[in-house]
């Protein structure tokens, strides 16, 4: 994750967009993977332009973003049960890292120590 959000705000990523729209669809599509509504991309291009945010603001606010946090925590069930999250782990854990009282690491670190995760690996 904090690489993900470093390498978007890198000189080198940044050159690959000639402008903040084509950089915000870049950042969408790459943290998020999936292009930006007109609005989310219209919103980020004016504040970018005029100053009001910069692109680590933008980054910050997808990688805090309910939409990320579901990604994260669907991809920890998928990768770590094989299956897809249930309803009740999935609106536990995603409203954990919305409210910022777990990291990512910790939502990992409990479902790496589940009792499910242990039944699986023996």
């Amino acid at each position: 994750e904090q690489v993900a959000s470093a390498f978007v705000v890198t000189p080198e990523y940044r050159q690959k967009y000639s402008t903040n729209s084509a950089y915000v669809t870049g950042v969408y599509q790459d943290l998020l993977n999936r292009k930006p509504t007109s609005s989310e991309k219209s919103n980020w291009n004016s504040k970018l332009t005029n100053g009001s945010a910069t692109p680590a603001q933008l980054v910050q606010s997808l990688m805090a973003s309910h939409e990320r946090h579901l990604q994260l925590v669907d991809g920890f069930y998928q990768e770590y049960f094989n299956r897809k999250a249930d309803k009740g782990g999935e609106t536990f854990w995603t409203g954990e890292l919305d409210k910022s009282a777990r990291t990512q690491e910790n939502v990992e670190i409990e479902l790496l120590s589940s009792v499910e995760f242990y039944n699986l690996r023996h």
